[in-house]
């Protein structure tokens, strides 16, 4: 199946830890606010650097395109426009550059454009399909998922374009990167157990590492910026909601219950917010959550590193 279509119609592992209690956390109850005001569908934000912007993926203009918002709501600028669709924007971590993936070539490949718009730049040439993409390495290099190889695997290349080099190479569909703040770790979702979980592999390849393990679609992995939690959409609880899980894997946390679909979170630079999509208000915008996390992190008694074959 196409990551596209997957990704559209949404886009714990615990081992001895079933006795695990978990400490205190809190929401605030007024802590939901909402930041695009618009007929149109916004959807999947991203967070500036400073914190103090989102960029997100609307068709406002008639065509899916990307465009920046303040983080306070407010006027939007438009980044891209054109004839083809241009979606998962993707903010570098030096703030001068957006990444994104794009059909503008005839194919879909990840593309760069300046944060305050300009020419976009093409990153990838490949023949097959190129999408999905996160930073890595430290803003270096941008990680992607591609069916080039035959299969759904995870890849990265250079931010300035080049080779690809690819990172993942288990015979399941393995998509939706992101790196950890520290370069060392790309998040990711795969069916390798049979479901969709999340799963972390150094960034360079190796051995990958289950983080959730259960039989509901687990997606859209978002690190905190202190590397210790994974945000992520899920159906677990019977619908779109989103969940956070300690990055080295243990028990999830419900952050959002309600019956319409919260997708795509996207953690604050300052660990205090998240970004997301919700159809909540009857149209899909662009909304940020307040969370309090746990300290410390519960950790899992005990676990296990998994070949990437």
């Amino acid at each position: 199946m196409s990551q596209t279509s997957w990704r559209t119609a949404a886009i714990i592992w615990m081992s001895a830890v079933t006795s695990m209690v978990l400490p205190a956390f809190a929401l605030d109850p007024d802590g939901l606010t909402r930041v695009t005001f618009h007929d149109a569908r916004d959807w999947d934000p991203y967070w500036s650097p400073d914190g103090s912007r989102l960029d997100f993926t609307s068709n406002r203009d008639g065509r899916d395109h990307l465009w920046i918002t303040s983080a306070s709501g407010g006027e939007t600028t438009q980044i891209t426009s054109g004839t083809s669709p241009d979606m998962h924007p993707c903010w570098s971590p030096d703030g001068t550059t957006i990444a994104f993936e794009s059909e503008r070539s005839g194919n879909q490949d990840i593309w760069t454009v300046p944060a305050d718009g300009g020419e976009p730049t093409q990153i990838t040439t490949s023949p097959h399909r190129d999408e999905s993409l996160g930073w890595s390495h430290g803003g270096t290099r941008i990680a992607f998922d591609s069916n080039r190889g035959g299969n759904w695997d995870i890849w990265t290349i250079p931010a300035s374009g080049g080779t690809a080099v690819q990172v993942t190479t288990s015979p399941a569909e393995d998509a939706g990167p992101e790196g950890s703040p520290d370069g060392g770790w790309i998040a990711f979702g795969s069916s390798r157990d049979g479901h969709r979980n999340l799963w972390t592999i150094p960034s360079d390849g190796g051995g990958a590492r289950q983080i959730t393990a259960d039989p509901a679609f687990d997606a859209g992995p978002s690190w905190s910026p202190d590397g210790r939690w994974i945000a992520f959409m899920s159906q677990r609880s019977g619908n779109w909601d989103l969940w956070m899980v300690p990055a080295e894997g243990g028990a999830a946390i419900q952050l959002t219950d309600d019956p319409a679909d919260d997708l795509y979170p996207c953690w604050s630079p300052d660990g205090e917010r998240i970004a997301f999509t919700s159809d909540r208000s009857g149209n899909s915008e662009i909304w940020i959550l307040d969370v309090v996390v746990p300290n410390p992190v519960p950790r899992r008694a005990s676990g296990r590193r998994i070949p990437d074959h």
